[in-house]
């Protein structure tokens, strides 16, 4: 269920190569109309479009999704937004009927190599197409029904239903997912309770009512995704998001899968069994006045540098897939840690930021189906998280942000509940060690690919160095690529070596 969003791309895209650029042009509204203006045919699938160029290591497991603006015409007039018409003028040359257009597009995408076509959905029916009295809920089935069913046809599987003008209404939510299992049973349908990119609850935490609002969502979505966040503190709000909604999920009995979807927090991701909504790219140094990125800043934490990162999310996920938020006990830290940093212009999107200095916190350590990890460290600890699920255990360590982004080193260890079959670990550590395992034999290698390296494995414990993380999983690297490390440890049952 993970895709490659197109939005911060089309935002990155405004400014390239003119010297008068001005970084404010790239923030709020007149950032996201920019934005609209690059979503074309060209940019996608021509020569040098994204679907060609992007993630060639990861694609396959990837939707390409289009985000804000493919269904709108080119002045972006609002009675448009829900119409899940592809735009003539923005894709010329494709068929009349809206599925054949639909089909169209995602059998490029697929030539390309990539898992399929994904779509932004506005949650409201376009003005433009739509008439009936407000309530008139028959008519609301109808229209989203025809819709639904245009992607059934066309092959289309995932859906990101984000803001409109019912973008808090819960029941509408709903009904797009049981609508989707009735008409188009092959579609996902994603949900999100839309908020700003802060957790301005008490002390830099979400608000209960977030939390208690997207698990309401979660009981009939078979995806949630935890929404927009800063990237310069995106581990620490995004730990936050997903411990809140983990924890309002406790004893509850979802309908649906109830996948989580993290954004962009590639390793959090593959911890935890979420999914991902990649919005890095790897265009740079293609803007004047420092290339300056609003989503992902250079000055900040350039995950443009790691983009390595996704391809190991994508591989390992293909051996342990995300799981239902419901589907394993979760225990979340007491201890809080604090991440901040100051905005500067062309750092934010969001102007209200500009020259603020921002606090945000989150719990030091979240696990699922298993004990928290031990985390020891001089200073300030890094983010850690960790899951058991099935046969297979991941666990990770993430980065922190204070004026700076930087990955202290822990000695870490983690106990298993069970033997596993696969292990994964990423993330900068000075050791790990992991219990629980039984006799055994283990051999691990870098998730990208390439040689394996046997580890020696006594007691049913692995010991792994800082050094030896880093040696396996950077092993087949990209060159220039600033990733951590990601491992994946193989596990038969048996004599240890």
């Amino acid at each position: 269920m993970n895709y490659f969003c197109t939005w911060s791309v089309q935002n990155y895209l405004y400014g390239c190569g003119k010297a008068d650029f001005q970084p404010e042009e790239a923030e709020g509204a007149t950032g996201a109309a920019h934005a609209r203006a690059n979503m074309n045919l060209e940019n996608l699938l021509g020569e040098e479009g994204w679907a060609r160029r992007f993630y060639p290591a990861a694609r396959g497991q990837l939707y390409f999704l289009l985000d804000d603006g493919w269904d709108v015409p080119q002045s972006a007039d609002a009675r448009w937004f829900g119409a899940l018409v592809p735009d003539a003028g923005r894709f010329p040359g494709g068929p009349e009927a809206p599925w054949e257009r639909l089909s169209w597009l995602n059998q490029q995408v697929k030539e390309a190599g990539w898992r399929g076509l994904g779509l932004w959905v506005a949650a409201q029916e376009a003005p433009a197409l739509f008439s009936a009295a407000a309530g008139d809920l028959q008519a609301q089935e109808r229209y989203w029904a025809e819709r639904m069913c245009w992607s059934e046809r066309a092959g289309v599987e995932y859906w990101k239903v984000d803001w409109g003008a019912h973008g808090q209404d819960w029941e509408f939510r709903a009904r797009l997912t049981r609508w989707a299992r009735q008409y188009a049973p092959h579609l996902t349908i994603e949900h999100a309770v839309c908020q700003g990119p802060v957790n301005d609850g008490p002390d830099g935490r979400l608000r209960e009512e977030i939390a208690g609002q997207e698990a309401h969502l979660l009981l009939e979505a078979d995806v949630l995704r935890t929404y927009d966040i800063l990237q310069p503190l995106s581990a620490s709000q995004t730990m936050e998001r997903v411990g809140a909604l983990l924890h309002a999920m406790e004893g509850r009995a979802p309908k649906g899968r109830a996948l989580i979807n993290c954004e962009d927090e590639c390793y959090l991701a593959a911890a935890l069994g979420l999914c991902a909504g990649v919005m890095r790219h790897p265009l740079r140094g293609l803007r004047c006045k420092g290339d300056m990125d609003p989503a992902f800043p250079p000055t900040a934490d350039d995950a443009k540098l790691r983009m390595d990162e996704v391809a190991r999310l994508a591989r390992w996920q293909s051996v342990m897939p995300p799981f239902g938020a419901a589907e394993e006990p979760v225990r979340i830290d007491r201890r809080v840690l604090r991440d901040s940093w100051r905005f500067a212009r062309g750092e934010t999107w969001m102007s209200d930021l500009i020259g603020q200095e921002l606090t945000q916190a989150a719990p030091a350590r979240i696990s699922r189906g298993a004990d928290l990890p031990t985390v020891r460290c001089e200073g300030e600890p890094p983010f850690a998280a960790a899951s058991c699920h099935g046969d297979c255990a991941a666990i990770a360590l993430l980065p922190r942000t204070q004026r700076r982004r930087f990955a202290p080193l822990a000695d870490v260890e983690w106990h298993l509940p069970r033997a596993v079959s696969a292990l994964a670990v990423f993330g900068c550590y000075r050791s790990l060690r992991i219990t629980g395992l039984g006799p055994c034999r283990a051999w691990a290698s870098d998730l990208l690919g390439g040689p394996s390296v046997a580890l020696p494995c006594s007691q049913g414990t692995l010991a792994l160095s800082g050094e030896q993380i880093r040696a396996i999983g950077l092993a087949s690297a990209t060159p220039g690529d600033a990733s951590a490390p990601g491992v994946h440890i193989t596990i038969e049952k048996g004599d240890t070596l």
